[in-house]
């Protein structure tokens, strides 16, 4: 062991942390020439972390619904251990504020100090972006500034008056930004010192502009004057700052704090690297979505951009062709079958599934009740064999042609053109009639009296029904039930949303309610998705569509199943739920947890499997789904009522099996928690912390299993799945601003001809003052422009596709070879350009003497139409300006068209 070692433990303390602060600091400051500010470290715990996560990483803030909010959500998901939090957080300040998790261990300590105090601390400082449009000495003052004076207009003008205001300002912060013009600098002391007569000024300005309403001849002349402001502005927050008729001067004062701080955001919304890493599972694993549960290969193949269960968004989706994969069994249930690298939340730590083993306690997750917020919608588009008539339509021949023609009719006398359609509409329908998913039916959807456009509470409970005790076939949809209670809802409900009676007969010791439409049959199959044929009960499934219901309708689906299927043991206490359908239970199971329900699921004798709930999740059953059946529902509360408490469950279960394989996984990013629910576990999803710790190590300073803990952080961090992965979405940005660092080392050590041709000017210098130049100088777009290498681009194997909302195809324009060298590079460095990334809004016009409405206008990026949020946009616009506000798009022709008015 080296005599330098500074420690061979893993559990930090201040001494230590101030001896690793040095020695990084050395080598920052002597052996790299880093420029950084000061540093102040703090080590803070959980609680004050969620804090900093509420106030988007400041020190200080203004009150805001929003960010209590975001505490609570965070809080909770943390508390009950179904979230991690950030290893740590930065400020753009001088001193630079680093906030240290005091959970972590000490390499993970070591590589925070090196990676936020040094590496975001010297980029902070040096780079232009944030030397021009930032004030780091400043920030911590104003936001002082800004906290006292906001409680001050509240005091003085109502909590909820500044709310609103703050609503829309923080709506349209992005939009209050100087993107080519240097802000003023921040200070706390000049910004009350000039407040009040700023206030004045402008508010006298105001009034000579705003200050009488105009005739009717000075209305005609104000059609004749030219257009005001005479250069359009993007920066929307400043002029209505500055220029809105009604704004009281605090109000404008809130306005201009909220733009400052947006201003202050601006540099790292164009340097920021978001993600920390990837999740993999596989392709049916389902995940808590706000559009419903869904699974994992879905939300990659379609990009889904909504949130998971903890509120975050995710924002990057990928796919691996084979990986090795662990599944796991625990006792109550629940299954996972994910890459064996992948990682779980086990007491607070995260864990890869091929580190657990048989017998390990793994704590059960309690959803939070998320759901879809909206009623899915019924498809009716059903399969459904062509009538002849529609075969010759479309093959331009008629009928009574086809039907002499496929008679050999003696007299029929056709063209050679016409031979060719025949004979081509005969092969169409010829396979129309051979294939057995393509039924007979002279009906189709449209001839129903009734059509419900969305799957509501009753229609969901009657699938449950018929997924119970049901059955579908080509031609009727069928309930076989004892119990009246059920037959009456059955058939009230069918009647009420399709129009269609049925018919009950009595069967020995029970009644089948029968609804004789071939439509109806086809729409259960189809669309709801009810098992038929022989074996049906062991196939049967929950619909896809109730897992993109809301939470009445899916609770309305189990309400249905369990008065079917399910029974109450009153003297165990227990609600029991039998099928012979594992992977029916498995989804109900899961739907259970997702209302907070624990319940077990386990293989029986007789070839059935059966879920139980016990404890006081039957009183939350009882609470949250209930049943129809009267008889039932009393035994329920009968159970309830003879216990006089619950035993408090620890929500723990065991591990009980592990396989291993090797297949597809499916990858995706979440925001800020880096987190999501599947199953009943919580999932997890640079340069230069890397070259300092490596250097820590090369010095003797750390041991062997201190650099093991760092690098399994760090290649997490920077892996990026391979290019040719099946609905590939896009590079990591840890990866490539990673990759270009240390090309850009080589290039400077080792050149090579082809580095020699393209980068002349840096190819053979010292690559330490060469990083330094292109930290100081660029931006991500302008870094990937300049530095991005041939050889990186082979080694990514980028290839750039050209997607034309005018042509019918995707055009790939430029491979990883010479001739596409360039354009990769352009097309790359294009997708990191902000304006490429948020909508162009400016102000374009204020009819200052007629009815004072402000005109704004959107111009589009390559034709890309802004998204369902216009109208919001436009009423915050709107509260804050006063009166009328326009919203005009521009074509590439230059020709302006309205799309929104409030």
């Amino acid at each position: 062991m080296s005599t330098r070692l500074i420690t061979d433990s893993s559990e930090w303390s201040f001494p230590l942390l101030e001896r690793f602060d040095q020695e990084l600091g050395r080598l920052a400051h002597d052996v790299y020439g880093l420029d950084t500010y000061a540093n102040q470290i703090e080590v803070i715990s959980s609680e004050q972390m969620i804090d900093a996560y509420s106030s988007v990483g400041l020190p200080i803030y203004y009150q805001h619904w929003s960010f209590g909010k975001q505490f609570v959500a965070t809080e909770q998901t943390y508390r009950r251990g179904q979230m991690g939090l950030a290893y740590e957080i930065v400020i753009n300040s001088d001193p630079c504020i680093a906030y240290l998790m005091e959970e972590n261990s000490l390499p993970m300590q070591a590589l925070v100090i090196a990676h936020a105090c040094y590496g975001h601390n010297s980029f902070f400082k040096g780079n232009y972006l944030f030397r021009t449009w930032t004030s780091a000495d400043a920030i911590i003052d104003y936001l002082v500034f800004a906290r006292k004076y906001i409680a001050q207009c509240e005091e003085r003008y109502g909590h909820d008056e500044v709310e609103l205001l703050l609503d829309s300002c923080h709506a349209l912060m992005n939009h209050g930004v100087d993107r080519y013009k240097r802000p003023s600098p921040l200070s706390m002391a000049e910004e009350q010192r000039r407040q009040r007569e700023r206030a004045d000024y402008i508010q006298s300005q105001i009034n000579d502009l705003w200050r009488t309403l105009p005739t009717a001849a000075e209305h005609d002349a104000a059609q004749r004057e030219e257009r005001w402001p005479e250069e359009p502005q993007e920066n929307i927050l400043y002029f209505i700052e500055k220029n809105a008729p009604l704004l009281e001067p605090w109000q404008r004062e809130i306005v201009r704090i909220v733009r400052r701080i947006g201003q202050y955001f601006y540099p790292q919304r164009q340097t920021q690297v978001m993600n920390e890493g990837w999740a993999c599972v596989t392709g049916d694993t389902l995940i808590v979505t706000d559009q419903g549960l869904m699974p994992a290969q879905e939300l990659v193949e379609s990009r889904f951009s909504g949130h998971v269960e903890d509120g975050n968004r995710v924002v990057n989706w990928f796919s691996h062709p084979s990986k090795p994969r662990v599944r796991l069994r625990t006792r109550h249930g629940y299954k996972l079958h994910g890459g064996a690298d992948h990682r779980i939340l086990v007491k607070g730590q995260w864990v890869e599934l091929q580190d657990l083993k048989v017998g390990d306690v793994v704590e059960v997750q309690r959803g939070h009740g998320v759901f879809a917020s909206n009623e899915a919608a019924i498809d009716y588009d059903l399969k459904v064999r062509p009538r002849v008539a529609e075969v010759c339509r479309r093959h331009g021949v008629s009928t009574s042609t086809y039907s002499k023609w496929r008679c050999s009719v003696p007299t029929l006398s056709v063209a050679a053109g016409t031979r060719v359609r025949l004979q081509e509409c005969h092969d169409e329908w010829t396979a129309a009639c051979a294939d057995p998913d393509l039924p007979w039916s002279l009906l189709g959807p449209e001839d129903l009296p009734r059509r419900p456009d969305t799957l509501g509470p009753d229609l969901a409970e009657v699938l449950g029904q018929v997924t119970g005790d049901g059955f579908v076939d080509d031609s009727r949809v069928n309930l076989t039930s004892q119990d009246p209670e059920l037959l009456e809802f059955f058939e009230q409900t069918i009647f009420a949303e399709f129009g269609v009676k049925a018919s009950r007969r009595p069967d020995r010791n029970h009644f089948n309610s029968t609804v004789y439409s071939a439509v109806l049959a086809r729409l259960f199959k189809q669309t709801f998705q009810i098992a038929t044929g022989w074996g049906a009960a062991g196939r049967k499934h929950v619909p896809e569509i109730i897992l993109k219901s809301p939470r009445s309708v899916v609770q309305a689906f189990l309400r249905g199943h369990f008065d079917t299927d399910g029974c109450i043991y009153e003297r165990g206490r227990q609600v029991i739920l039998v099928s012979k359908s594992r992977d029916l239970l498995e989804v109900e199971q899961l739907l259970l947890l997702n209302l907070g329900i624990v319940c077990s699921l386990r293989p029986q004798k007789d070839g059935t499997h059966r879920l139980t709930i016990t404890g006081e999740d039957v009183k939350r059953f009882a609470e949250q789904i209930g049943f129809r059946l009267s008889y039932k529902r009393q035994a329920l509360q009968n159970a309830l009522d003879s216990v006089k408490w619950f035993l408090v469950k620890d929500d723990l279960t065991t591990i009980e099996a592990i396989e291993h394989d090797e297949g597809p996984v499916y990858d995706f990013s979440v925001e800020e928690s880096h987190a999501y629910k599947a199953s009943c576990f919580i999932n997890h999803n640079c340069f230069w912390h890397y070259s300092l710790m490596n250097h820590l190590y090369d010095d003797g300073l750390v041991s062997d299993g201190f650099m093991i803990e760092f690098l399994q952080s760090h290649t997490s961090v920077v892996f990026q799945p391979p290019f040719d992965a099946p609905y590939y979405s896009g590079i990591n940005p840890y990866a490539l601003g990673f990759a270009m660092m240390r090309d850009i080392r080589r290039i400077c050590e080792s050149p090579t001809d082809e580095d020699r041709y393209w980068f002349p000017d840096i190819a053979g210098s010292d690559w330490i003052k060469v990083l330094d130049f292109a930290m100081r100088n660029f931006k991500d777009e302008s870094f990937i422009a300049q530095f991005l290498s041939p050889n990186l681009m082979r080694e990514f194997r980028l290839f750039a596709i050209t997607d034309d909302d005018l042509e019918e195809h995707l055009e790939v324009k430029a491979i990883h070879e010479e001739s596409g060298y360039r354009a990769l590079r352009q097309a790359l460095a294009e997708q990191y350009n902000l304006g490429t990334r948020e909508p162009n809004i400016q102000v374009y016009n204020v009819d200052r003497r007629g009815d004072r409405s402000l005109t704004l206008r959107h111009f589009a990026h390559n034709r890309c139409p802004l998204g369902d949020s216009v109208e919001e946009m436009l009423r915050h616009i709107r509260r804050l300006w006063g009166f009328t506000v326009r919203l005009e798009t521009v074509d590439d022709r230059g020709r302006a068209e309205l799309i929104g008015e409030v």
